[in-house]
């Protein structure tokens, strides 16, 4: 009698086990009908099921909410990672059982106590969490990751929380922010995301991030432009890693959004480890003083700084280039105009790259102190009169290697009444590149829009 070649079933479990785990979890339920062994050792493969995610559509047919969760009360000690998605961003959906809806304590109550994440709707698709959400997250003492948007009832936010000792991440997006204070207890967090959720959000008052030992990471914001730090009221203050023009790797980077800074060096004590060497600093829409700058310490290892439609003048510029004294990178933006006339700063001497982007169509007689510039980017600029005059400026730049130019914007060609006034202009940049280039061959030009030559 011919031998048969073994086949699958002469593999034993783990090894049959092992090949069924690099199947979908879809892919894998249509094997589950080929044995009842392909059925039990598919449901036992912890690889497969350690992340399960519901996502819930409004309206949602009773049967199909009914089959996942009874998938998931089946593979529920596997789950280490859980996470409830709405299927739409533009979907309200209450997890409250109205309207063919799961209700949450249904989607929650399966789970194991050792889950280590665990994700409630995110900030592109939020989910209305219903009262009482923070309860119901009590038996996960294990969570490393917490993520709630949007919560209407934080009141028991905190002392959840506080059950949850190994605790990093806390992303939450609340429509009341309740006292945070006793979040300064969790110890171990590394990243904190906070926001409110609308005009009625009350603002945030975050907890003394400086006494958090752990913190790497944080993101505040409050659609009612009430983020509490010190005496500064913000839209929005982050800090952590980013990646800054002219630095090779992220750096930690300090950014404050549409505020009137009160003591920058308060804000810093209420927000950053004294321990912490801030390396870049980010305003948008920051008015300060001199006034404000003053007694600050902790901006000596800054070495990038940018400035977006700020309102300043001069002394205040002086103050924080002092205060920064390792700055080689600055960005200057202007589009809200008319801001502070350039050549009423003093640039810091020591710059290496500098930005420079508004409406004016000169560049700043000041640039010639700046004999260890060597990267200067007008690329930007609405509008840049090249002439002789600008390549005399640049060329007494020494270090000068790199430069950024606007070029040649074909919509500004388009218009046959300027015609000869645009041909004019661009033949004079043409000339202009050409003597920059003659005397400065080792120069690197780039371009936004089309190049000169």
């Amino acid at each position: 009698m011919a031998r048969h070649a073994p086949g699958l079933e002469s593999l034993p479990d783990d090894l049959l086990g092992a090949c069924l785990s690099y199947l979908s979890q879809q892919d894998g339920q249509y094997v589950t009908l080929v044995s009842r062994r392909f059925q039990r050792l598919f449901y036992q493969q912890s690889s497969l099921w350690r992340s399960f995610t519901v996502h819930v559509r409004q309206p949602r047919t009773r049967e199909r909410l009914e089959a996942r969760l009874a998938l998931l009360r089946r593979v529920a000690p596997h789950v280490t990672a859980f996470a409830v998605l709405p299927a739409n961003e533009r979907q309200g959906i209450t997890l409250d059982g109205s309207n063919g809806q799961p209700r949450l304590i249904d989607l929650l109550q399966p789970l194991p106590p050792s889950l280590t994440a665990l994700e409630l709707g995110n900030e592109g698709l939020p989910l209305q969490l219903p009262p009482q959400t923070a309860r119901l997250l009590q038996p996960f003492t294990a969570v490393r990751s917490l993520n709630l948007q949007i919560l209407a009832d934080a009141g028991d936010l905190v002392a959840v929380v506080q059950l949850m000792p190994k605790l990093e991440e806390l992303s939450c997006s609340m429509q009341h922010c309740p006292d945070l204070q006793q979040l300064t207890r969790l110890t171990q967090l590394r990243h904190l995301y906070l926001r409110d959720s609308g005009s009625a959000g009350g603002g945030v008052r975050p907890p003394t991030l400086s006494a958090l030992p752990q913190l790497e990471e944080f993101q505040l914001h409050s659609w009612s432009g009430r983020v509490e730090l010190a005496d500064t009221h913000c839209m929005s203050c982050s800090l952590g890693p980013v990646e800054f023009d002219g630095a090779r790797e992220p750096v930690v980077t300090l950014a404050i959004r549409n505020a009137e800074l009160g003591s920058l060096q308060l804000l810093l004590a209420a927000a950053v480890r004294s321990t912490l060497v801030l390396e870049a600093l980010d305003f948008e829409d920051v008015t300060f003083s001199a006034a404000s700058l003053q007694g600050c310490t902790q901006l000596t290892g800054v070495q990038s700084l940018r400035l977006f439609d700020c309102q300043f003048d001069a002394p205040a510029a002086a103050a924080l280039f002092a205060c920064c004294q390792e700055l080689n990178g600055l960005d200057l933006i202007d589009w809200d105009g008319p801001g502070i006339e350039l050549n009423d700063l003093q640039l810091p001497p020591q710059l290496k790259r500098l930005c420079l982007a508004d409406y004016s169509y000169k560049l700043p007689g000041t640039l010639a102190q700046l004999t260890n510039l060597q990267c200067l980017d007008v690329s930007n600029k609405d509008e840049l009169e090249l002439s002789l005059e600008t390549v005399e400026l640049l060329c007494r730049l020494p270090a000068l290697r790199e430069l950024g130019l606007p070029g040649i914007d074909p919509e500004d060609l388009d218009f046959e009444e300027e015609e000869d006034e645009a041909d004019s202009a661009l033949e004079a940049a043409r000339e202009a590149v050409q003597e920059l280039l003659r005397r400065r061959p080792g120069l690197r030009i780039w371009y936004v829009h089309e190049p000169y030559l």
